[in-house]
């Protein structure tokens, strides 16, 4: 189809089921999970979980926050016996419970007491490996638990806590100093009775859904909305966009909205030109990261985070080549 005929949405619609469906829908047949969920929710937790800026600062900080090395007393419920330490915020484990539990009963007893050091809310980050017995030392050959996904993520879910992210990587190495088939990541929260609270709460502190008004200078038009510390833009200057010179102009909308020292977070696609909804195609702008880049300086933003992802799927829906996750803050 030539590019020409692509339509634009805001000018002729489009049909936004079908775009969910597509792109954003939990159906087997929706391959583009990889790319449009769990890439972006990624790497907005990694943003806003470590801060957007100040990393070298926060570094140091917590180097210097370090008041003690403890040893981890296994024999004992309280893991730092003798001493008692505050609930903690995040708790980090990685292979420790492969390594030191004999089997699955022992398993949940050892995670349990990893759980007894988080506070309810608080963070655990699980890292091991599936499909593995054992792994070498020097001259020796240790024990490994031997289990597979869904065996963590059900000792997990007993001990009441909600997986927030999981990655699990197949085994990229050949050696037989270790006999694991996969590596997985796991960040989860201990769950609490607040937490349908603190979603009504935030559904409730919505206070307007406001129209993209894309004719005038303020996309806020007919209202006079307070500068914004944060502004997330999802593939909407892609679509927009006829051309660089366009993609400027409506940067530089989006721009307006923050305060100075605000926070840009853009989402968007490389080298693209088009993108399925319904029976239609529409008008995606094409552009690579250098360009994106840019834009950004020539407005005042500095870039504290940039993700670029290659295309993980097949599909003749959209025809990109990368998707990005840049933050960025408004330094004049």
């Amino acid at each position: 189809m030539d590019s020409t005929q692509n339509k634009f949405y805001h000018i002729h619609g489009l049909d936004s089921r079908s775009l969910l469906d597509f792109y954003f829908s939990d159906k087997e047949d929706m391959v583009f999970g990889e790319d449009t969920l769990r890439f972006p929710m990624m790497n907005l937790h990694c943003v806003f979980s470590r801060g957007i800026d100040q990393t070298q600062d926060k570094e140091l900080n917590l180097k210097a926050s370090i008041k003690h090395i403890v040893t981890c007393n296994l024999e004992e419920e309280n893991l730092a016996h003798p001493l008692v330490l505050p609930l903690a915020d995040c708790v980090i484990s990685a292979a420790l419970l492969d390594v030191v539990s004999k089997d699955e009963e022992d398993y949940m007893r050892n995670l349990e007491k990893v759980s007894n050091l988080l506070r309810i809310g608080g963070h655990l980050i699980l890292i091991g490996l599936l499909n593995t017995t054992y792994m070498t030392a020097g001259a020796d050959r240790f024990h490994m638990m031997k289990y597979d996904e869904s065996f963590v993520r059900s000792a997990l879910s007993k001990l009441g806590f909600v997986i927030d992210y999981c990655a699990v990587q197949r085994r990229r190495n050949v050696s037989d100093l270790v006999d694991y088939s996969h590596i997985y990541f796991i960040t989860a929260h201990k769950e609490n009775d607040q937490t349908q609270d603190k979603e009504l709460n935030l559904k409730a502190s919505i206070k307007h859904n406001v129209t993209c008004n894309l004719e005038e200078e303020n996309l806020a038009h007919p209202l006079v909305l307070p500068l914004a510390d944060c502004v997330i833009s999802a593939a909407l200057l892609d679509v927009v966009s006829k051309d660089e010179e366009d993609y400027m102009r409506n940067l530089e909308k989006v721009s307006n909205l923050l305060r100075i020292g605000g926070h840009l977070i853009l989402i968007g696609l490389l080298n693209t030109t088009y993108m399925t909804a319904g029976a239609d195609r529409f008008h995606m702008m094409k552009y690579d990261e250098s360009f994106v880049r840019s834009a950004l300086s020539k407005l005042g933003f500095v870039i504290d985070y940039c993700a670029v992802q290659r295309r993980r799927n097949v599909s003749d829906l959209v025809n990109y080549s990368h998707i990005y996750f840049i933050a960025a803050h408004k330094e004049k």
